[in-house]
């Protein structure tokens, strides 16, 4: 219990929103300067390497949010309005921080229109998602539960335009699937199972091991896991297709199917 009142509360969260705004800067400028050294800087990747930077940051951020605001509630701050103040706060950091720019900034060229256009886009979806955890928070789920009984809420799109994936020119529409760690645990579980030989599974690892950390996670990030997924069926798919065929076997190819469609990338 808090002996806090509202007026602290709020104090509390306007300093933090002060160095989420910083944070979120650093991690752009640090993913700007890390792709520069790359001859990467205008580039595709560069684009949705900052928009998963943002919302890395972004989720961290509203997981605090929502696991400390029953810390401040007590005799003079109650619950509901210590809800009320933090689901304002979050709607703050939405509305103010998840833009385009803290995702990105180019240097002196210019991105095109469809890299433009899918920045824009991008950055929806993850405004798209974070809302979607505020409403629920708002609503009163979502405050301390296990890990691996946490809604991840992935975006299933066909298509993202411009110069990060390639695409047919045309927006796609999308849809909104509610899993928790525990039921991507379980599929990324089975696959790995499956995998046949040793040469792909140490291929494989990176990914295996950026899924597993991003659900040890209070927040995993949805979009971190999608790439990795679909980084991981790109090498399974690679393996089955290429010389190292025999290795399609009924169960890898069933268990493959069923992690692309429980991650959305199938």
């Amino acid at each position: 219990m808090s002996d806090a009142s509202p007026q602290d509360f709020k104090d509390f969260l306007n300093h933090r929103f002060k160095e989420l705004s910083v944070s979120a800067a650093q991690a752009r400028e640090k993913n700007l300067a890390a792709m520069g050294k790359r001859g990467l800087s205008n580039s595709g990747a560069a684009i949705l390497s900052g928009v998963q930077n943002l919302e890395e940051v972004l989720r961290s951020h509203v997981a605090e949010i929502i696991e400390i605001t029953a810390d401040w509630s007590g005799a003079n701050l109650q619950m509901p309005e210590a809800r009320e103040i933090a689901v304002a706060h979050l709607q703050q950091v939405v509305d103010e921080l998840a833009i385009p720019p803290y995702a990105f900034r180019h240097g002196s060229a210019k991105i095109n229109d469809s890299q433009r256009e899918a920045l824009e886009q991008m950055v929806g979806t993850v405004r798209s998602n974070i809302g979607v955890q505020i409403r629920a928070f708002a609503l009163g789920v979502g405050s301390r539960k296990s890990r691996e009984d946490r809604a991840i809420y992935v975006v299933n799109a066909d298509t993202i335009i411009g110069g990060v994936q390639q695409g047919n020119g045309q927006a796609s529409q999308s849809t909104v699937v509610t899993l928790t760690s525990k039921e991507i645990s379980a599929a990324l579980d089975r696959l790995e199972n499956s995998i046949p030989n040793e040469e792909i599974r140490r291929e494989a690892e990176p990914d295996i091991q950026t899924i597993k950390s991003q659900l040890q996670k209070l927040e995993p990030n949805p979009t971190i896991l999608q790439e990795a997924g679909k980084s991981l069926r790109t090498i399974i798919e690679g393996a089955v297709g290429g010389a190292a065929g025999g290795v399609a076997t009924p169960g890898l190819l069933h268990a493959l199917g069923a992690f692309s469609a429980i991650l959305g990338i199938g």
